[in-house]
């Protein structure tokens, strides 16, 4: 039997992808309102479908501080980041993490009434319409948000997580000190964890295996 549920919201979006701790796919609904009462909110929450019917992600709910008498307008999940834009009627433009609801930016892009939104896919924002019919993107910016999350947020939690999903660089030194951890307290799965994850096989090196050769050696097991 098919179950109709009506909710309430100024835009919406879906995003179905495997989450940091769950390799099955999950089915995602990003919704996003601003009201009088409530103010403004965006609902992070799992949709229980077919094939995987139960729940491992989390709901959010996170309060966002939109203008009075603004709202949202239009919402996307990037693919490659896995980060949620959304854009309002008054042009300000929010970047969210859709697994731990953490704002990453929300800055005023136009002066202009936006109109509306897609989907942009050369690289996961949105492409907005204004009053003035100009059309503009906004989109995470592949230069600049590792250094801003990591040095500036000082999350490195999240810098590696939107690192490792969308291959970018500037993360080095937080996976290689993953891997100096897990190595020194002997945790080997752990420092192997950290060289997959790292993007551009930048731990993937003959120096490094040399390093759980000895490790290995260490614990008197033998080395392949």
């Amino acid at each position: 039997n098919s179950l109709v549920i009506v909710v309430d919201g100024h835009a919406g979006t879906f995003i179905s992808t495997n989450t940091p701790t769950e390799p099955r796919a999950c089915n995602i609904m990003c919704l996003a309102w601003n009201t009088p009462h409530e103010g403004g909110k965006v609902q992070l929450m799992e949709l229980p479908t077919s094939p995987k019917m139960d729940i491992t992600m989390p709901r959010r709910v996170v309060d966002v501080a939109f203008p009075p008498g603004d709202f949202p307008v239009a919402l996307t999940v990037s693919p490659r980041h896995k980060l949620l834009t959304i854009m309002t009627s008054r042009g300000t433009a929010i970047l969210m993490d859709i697994f731990t609801g953490t704002i990453i930016q929300s800055q005023q892009v136009t002066s202009n009434i936006v109109f509306c939104g897609t989907l942009y896919t050369k690289t996961g924002g949105l492409l907005c319409v204004n009053n003035q019919g100009s059309v503009f993107h906004v989109s995470p910016n592949d230069n600049g948000i590792i250094p801003f999350i990591k040095d500036q947020m000082r999350n490195p939690e999240l810098a590696v997580r939107i690192a490792s999903s969308a291959n970018l660089g500037g993360v080095d030194d937080l996976y290689r000190m993953q891997l100096e951890n897990g190595l020194r307290v002997g945790n080997i799965e752990e420092a192997i964890r950290a060289c997959l994850r790292a993007p551009n096989n930048a731990l993937r090196v003959p120096e490094v295996l040399q390093r759980f050769v000895h490790q290995i050696d260490s614990r008197g097991r033998h080395a392949p």
